[in-house]
C-alpha cells in the first residue's frame, strides 16, 4: 500500500509552524504512518528556512499557486491536483494546524473514515516541542503487533514511556 500525506499551508510563520507540527506529529506518533511520502504544499513562495526544517523530515515541498483570494481555505485544493498523488493507493490530505497523537491508519483504510474538528485551539510550538521524543530514531514500531513505543520522551520536566496498542497507556521514570 502507497499512502501520500498532505498539507496545504499559506506561506506565512504561523501557518509554516502548523505544517511543521504537523510534519512532526506524524513523524513522531503517526505509527504505521510514520514513512508515508508527505507533501507541504506552500502558496506562492516558501522561506529557506522552512524549506530546510521540513525537509529534515523528508517532506517534499510543492509551491502551488493560490486557488482564491476570495476563499484562502480552497488553496488545499492545490495538493489534489499535484500529478505524483495518482501514483498512491491512498492519499490523505490534512488541515496544517492538525496533530496526529496515535496511530490512526486503523481508521484510515476501510469504506468511510470518521472525524471530529478539535474544540480547542493549535498547541504552541513551546509545549509541542515538551512532549516530543528525545531522539526521534528511538520511536519504533512493530507491524507485527502494532505496537508503538517511544522509549524515551520528555513531558513537564520528566522521562516518559509510552506503548500504544489499541489504546494508550505510559509509565514514567
Amino acid at each position: 500500500m502507497r499512502l501520500a500525506i498532505g498539507c496545504v499551508a499559506e506561506n506565512t510563520p504561523k501557518y509554516l509552524e502548523q505544517a511543521l507540527r504537523l510534519v512532526q506529529s506524524v513523524r513522531w506518533f503517526g505509527g504505521a504512518l510514520n514513512e508515508a511520502q508527505f507533501y507541504v504544499c506552500v502558496v506562492d513562495d516558501v522561506s529557506l528556512h522552512y524549506r530546510m526544517e521540513l525537509e529534515r523530515y523528508g517532506v517534499t515541498i510543492c509551491v502551488v499557486s493560490r486557488f482564491s483570494t476570495k476563499h484562502p481555505q480552497s488553496n488545499k485544493l492545490r495538493f489534489l491536483e499535484l500529478p505524483d498523488i495518482v501514483h498512491y493507493d491512498h492519499v490523505l490530505l490534512l488541515d496544517c494546524d492538525t496533530i496526529v497523537v496515535r496511530d490512526p491508519s486503523s481508521y484510515l483504510f476501510h469504506p468511510g473514515l470518521a472525524a471530529k474538528i478539535a474544540d480547542v485551539p493549535t498547541v504552541a510550538m513551546d509545549t509541542f516541542h515538551r512532549v516530543r521524543p528525545i531522539n526521534s530514531a528511538l520511536c519504533r514500531v512493530s507491524s507485527q503487533s502494532r505496537i508503538l513505543t517511544l522509549e524515551s520522551w520528555h513531558f513537564l520536566g520528566r522521562r516518559w514511556t509510552l506503548s500504544c496498542r489499541d489504546g494508550l497507556s505510559s509509565t514514567n521514570s
